[in-house]
This record gives C-alpha cells, sequence and structure tokens, in this order.
C-alpha cells in the first residue's frame, strides 16, 4: 500500500507540495544516513518524477553514465514515476526501467494528495545479465567500456535482503506520511490561532475607538453646549448695540467686527454638535443624486480650476432620510479637503450608488454594519494618508493642515451627520494615489421628494403679549428679558423653575406664552411646560437650549415638532420663534403622557 493516511480527511490540502510540509535539508540528512546504513542508492522525486532531494549514494554507472545522456535520463525519470505509484499491497520492486538494476519505491501522501515519491535502488543480483545492460548504454548513447567498468562497482545484494531495505523504506515513508498530517494540522491550529487573535486585537481596537469616538463625543456636546449660551449672550447683546448705534457711528464697524467673530465661532459650535450628533436637522426622504446635481456648481467653484469635478449618479439609486443641508455639508467638507491633497490639481469623483453589506464585510470595518445602504463616494487623486494619519482622521481639531488653513472639524462633522442619521463613514487610501471617502446611508422606504426651496419669514414685532421667560443664565436671561421688551411683549422673568411657578401661580392675568430653557437644575423646561399649562391653558410654548433639538428629544425631554429655538439664536431670530409660536395653531403635546 502507498504511505497516505487520513485521506478523507484532509482533502483541503491540494495545494501543498512536499517543500511546504518538510524541511528539505533534514530529510536529506535521513535519506543520506537510510542509504549509507542499507548500503542501497536513494532519492526523492516529485510525482513526475523530477527530483526534490541530491541522489544519495548513486552508483557511477546511472549517475555518470546513463543519466548523462537524454534518451537514458528520461528514462530514468520515467522508471522513478512509475516506481512512485500508489500500491496498496506495498513498495513496488521491479528493474529499472532505464538500465535494469533493481529498485524499489513508495509514494508519500497527505490524504488524497499525492506529494512524492521516494526511491532507492541501483543494486544488481545473480540473476541480471550483464551483456544486456551494456548493450542498453551503447543504445542510449554511452560509452559501452567505461559502462562495464562502472558495473562492476554496482552494490551486490541478494532480492530477498532488498525487498527488506524496501519495506522499511515504506515504513519510513508511512511515517513521513503521519508527519506531513501533523505538520498539516499544527499549520491550520496556529494559523487558526493568529487569525484569532488578531481578529480579537482588530474588534478590541474598534472598541477602543468607537468608544474614544464617544468620549470625545459627549465632551464635544457638552463644549457646544456651554459655549452656545455663553454666545447667545453676547450675539445678543451686540445686535442691541447695533439697534442702539446711530447710522454713520464708528461704534458700529466694531461692533460689525464682533458679530462677525461671533458667528464664526457659532460655526465652530455647529460643527462640534454634528460630530456629537446633536446637530438641528429636518431630515426628508430624498434622492442623494439630486443633492449632488445640486451642489454641482458650488462644488466647483470650491475646488477651482485645476481640480475637475466628475460626478456620477446612480439610475436606480435607493431614497434616504436625511437633511439635505447636511449631505451639502459633507459634500463641501470632504470636497476642501480633496483639494487642499491636490495642490497641482487632480481630480475629484463624485458618485452614488447602492450597496448591501454583509455580515463579514461589516467585522473587516470598524463603523460598517450589515444592511442595505446608499453609499455618497468622493474619490480624489491627492498624495494620499498614512496609517498614523487614518487613526486619527475623524477626531475633532486633528488636522495635517498649517496653522490657521483649518480647524480640524470637517471630516469630524461628516462623521456625526453620519452617524446621527444611522449611517457610518469609511475611508480608504494609498500614499501618493489618492484618497476615497465613502459616505452610508440606510436605504428606506418610500419615494424619494423634491429637495424644497427655504424662504425666510418676515420678523412681526410683539403686541403686548405676556410672556413669562425661564432661563438660568443670567447673561441669556437678561438678553432675552431686554429683547422681548423692545420688541413689544411684556416679560415676567424667572431664574430657575421655582420662581417662574411661583409666578405662574400667583398671576392674576393669563400668561400668553412660556418661553423657557430645556435643560435646568432641579426640573427641565417639560415639566415646567407642564405646571404652567396646568394654571394657564391657553398659553403657547417655546423651548430654548444650547442642546439641539434631536438630542433633547432623543432622551425623553421633548416630543419633535414642538416650537424650539437653538443657541446661540439673534434678536431677529428669537423675535421670529416668539411670533410664530403665539401664532401656532396646532395642539401641543399632552406632556403629562410623558415619563
Amino acid at each position: 500500500m502507498s504511505a497516505e493516511i487520513g485521506a478523507s480527511s484532509w482533502s483541503g490540502a491540494e495545494q501543498l507540495e512536499f517543500e511546504d510540509l518538510f524541511d528539505v535539508a533534514e530529510i536529506q540528512q535521513i535519506q543520506d544516513a537510510f542509504a549509507e546504513a542499507t548500503g542501497v542508492a536513494s532519492i526523492i522525486t516529485r510525482v513526475d518524477g523530477s527530483p526534490i532531494t541530491r541522489p544519495s549514494r548513486f552508483c557511477r554507472l546511472c549517475l555518470d553514465i546513463i543519466r548523462k545522456t537524454p534518451e537514458g535520463l528520461a528514462n530514468c525519470q520515467r522508471s522513478d514515476a512509475c516506481l512512485g505509484r500508489r500500491n496498496p499491497e506495498g513498495p513496488l520492486v521491479q528493474p529499472c526501467l532505464s538500465g535494469g538494476l533493481w529498485d524499489g519505491g513508495t509514494s508519500i501522501s497527505v490524504g488524497d494528495r499525492h506529494v512524492a515519491n521516494w526511491l532507492i535502488g541501483q543494486v544488481r543480483d545473480e540473476t541480471q545479465d550483464e551483456e544486456r545492460i551494456i548493450e542498453y548504454v551503447r543504445t542510449v548513447g554511452g560509452d559501452p567500456d567505461e559502462a562495464k567498468r562502472a558495473l562492476g562497482e554496482v552494490t551486490r545484494m541478494s532480492r530477498a535482503q532488498f525487498e527488506r531495505v524496501s519495506s522499511l523504506l515504506f515504513l519510513m515513508a508511512q511515517q513521513l506520511s503521519r508527519l506531513a498530517i501533523q505538520n498539516v494540522r499544527q499549520a491550520r491550529e496556529i494559523g487558526a490561532r493568529k487569525r484569532a487573535e488578531a481578529e480579537q486585537e482588530r474588534l478590541l481596537a474598534q472598541l477602543l475607538q468607537s468608544q474614544k469616538m464617544e468620549a470625545i463625543g459627549r465632551l464635544a456636546g457638552g463644549v457646544a453646549h456651554d459655549f452656545n449660551n455663553i454666545l447667545t449672550g453676547m450675539s445678543g447683546y451686540t445686535d442691541l448695540a447695533l439697534i442702539a448705534a446711530l447710522p454713520g457711528d464708528p461704534v458700529r464697524e466694531e461692533l460689525q467686527e464682533i458679530r462677525h467673530g461671533i458667528d464664526r465661532a457659532a460655526e465652530l459650535t455647529r460643527q462640534l454638535l454634528a460630530f456629537s450628533r446633536r446637530q438641528t436637522a429636518q431630515p426628508a426622504v430624498l434622492s442623494l443624486n439630486d443633492v449632488v446635481t445640486r451642489s454641482h456648481k458650488l462644488l466647483a467653484r470650491i475646488i477651482g480650476e485645476d481640480v475637475e469635478l466628475r460626478c456620477v449618479t446612480s439610475a436606480d439609486l435607493w431614497p434616504a432620510r436625511v437633511d439635505p443641508g447636511q449631505v451639502e455639508q459633507v459634500l463641501i467638507n470632504l470636497a476642501v479637503n480633496a483639494r487642499d491633497a491636490m495642490q497641482g490639481g487632480g481630480l475629484l469623483d463624485i458618485s452614488t450608488r447602492n450597496v448591501e453589506i454583509d455580515d463579514a464585510t461589516a467585522l473587516r470595518r470598524a463603523e460598517a454594519r450589515p444592511g442595505k445602504f446608499v453609499e455618497l463616494a468622493v474619490s480624489d487623486t491627492g498624495h494620499g494618508m498614512d496609517e498614523q494619519t487614518l487613526s486619527h482622521l475623524f477626531e475633532p481639531f486633528f488636522t495635517t493642515k498649517p496653522v490657521g488653513q483649518g480647524t480640524g472639524l470637517g471630516l469630524a462633522t461628516a462623521y456625526g451627520i453620519a452617524q446621527q442619521n444611522g449611517g457610518f463613514i469609511t475611508v480608504e487610501s494609498v500614499l501618493g494615489r489618492g484618497s476615497t471617502f465613502r459616505f452610508h446611508l440606510p436605504r428606506v422606504e418610500g419615494d424619494a421628494q423634491p429637495l424644497a426651496r427655504r424662504s425666510m419669514a418676515g420678523v412681526v414685532a410683539g403686541s403686548g403679549e405676556r410672556v413669562l421667560l425661564v432661563e438660568d443664565d443670567a447673561v441669556v436671561r437678561r438678553l432675552c428679558e431686554r429683547a422681548l421688551t423692545q420688541c413689544g411683549y411684556r416679560v415676567l422673568v424667572a431664574s430657575g423653575p421655582a420662581e417662574a411657578l411661583e409666578l405662574s401661580d400667583r398671576h392674576p392675568e393669563p400668561i400668553d406664552l412660556l418661553l423657557t430653557d430645556v435643560v435646568m437644575p432641579g426640573m427641565n423646561g417639560r415639566e415646567v411646560c407642564i405646571r404652567v399649562l396646568a394654571r394657564h391653558p391657553k398659553a403657547k410654548v417655546l423651548f430654548m437650549s444650547g442642546y439641539t433639538e434631536n438630542h433633547i428629544g432623543q432622551h425623553g425631554v421633548l416630543d419633535p415638532g414642538v416650537p424650539f429655538i437653538e443657541k446661540p439664536f439673534t434678536i431677529e431670530a428669537l423675535a421670529a420663534r416668539t411670533r410664530e409660536a403665539l401664532a401656532r395653531t396646532e395642539p401641543l403635546p399632552d406632556f403629562s403622557c410623558k415619563s
């Protein structure tokens, strides 16, 4: 029988070769020792007869005379291949098909994979015809006189002894086959363990990255909330000063510069809120194709004439639910980054397509999740990014640009917008070749609606309506009181929930509007609203907060769609939202039903 073990269990070894399974140098030592101990020639060949090891104890007749001729070498290799074929009865023993000396051989297999032949021989016994061997040498083109002298050097051995040596060879080949299986099993176990360890490390890195981004997001959102309260006071008092300043007064120009600085600071807080998924949004079911088309001219102006802009949109794109303004923000941020990465010009490629992400793909990408998504891809031919840069890419304030040329919030904003809308963003980058950002949003059912045009409503002053103002921040409280008074409202001022309820209970006349902060010590704005409406059921309500409407809604403080104004706001915005709240005819949700 051939030396094969466990065929059914190791059918997966089709691609393995002898050299993959063994240290050939060690096998050579075993082969040399076997040949010296038994007095036979030995070699290990591939299945086709080509050698793997060096010949051991090859006689001069075979090595230097017969195998030196092309025909003799070909006949020897054909004989070697025949001797190594599988035989269920044991080793094959027969005269060489080339010179006629006695040879033996067996196969080495791993499962059903025949990987090598182990051959021995080049011995003669008393039965072999010396003249026939010399005539064969003459036939293949060798020197018969030299062959006769070399034949006298060939090892003599009885056939019975040679068969015993061949049986020993078979046992050794069996052991090699078992060893091969152990090597395969060990390699597989080591490979599986390494893959498991690598997967564990990758998942741990994903978890740590996710936790880090979540912690940064909470910090960014909290900072933005507090900063918005400060900006609201600065913005409002600047507006009041501008209103009071006479035309031509030099102070107006200085106040305008303050206003520009406040606007820039407010934009930074909006980007921080976007990263922390707390940005105010008005999502709608739409096609990303429409947003790309509408943004084309703007993007072309942003990237300049040196960069070619190419947009390819999918005709059958699925709809997504997102605020179109947020998608435009993502496009602009990615386009600006791409432009800065292509200082000498290049190609900015924007495309859309439908993608289905399976579990295996999602596991390989830190932010990805399985499902059906709409993909917006933005590719550039810039200088690309290294692994160190990629590991920090979406963190707020991380930038590789020179000081003064970037805030480090553009990609953080894109990351936050994707997360806020149930999607994710990934990046692929190769140094010297460019980068591709893939912005994914979940597929939604329904038909995409056309993008709406936004209009600004005019601001209407008040007519003496009574407003109960509840704000725990003193600067914002004084600003709102002064602004609403100048707009023609009568204002009752409370520094917190307890004072607001006291004013509500003892005030004899109806309250027309409750203007209250949402997050306050002791009692939130919703709870204040419930108590005030119990005393003044016809009052309208306007909530305000440094957090976004989405964030406080997700935390169970407010229902979607209630009148709300986000800090920081201008005097004009406060006046407009106050008038809208007073004019509202739709009933408020039943706040008392919320826990």
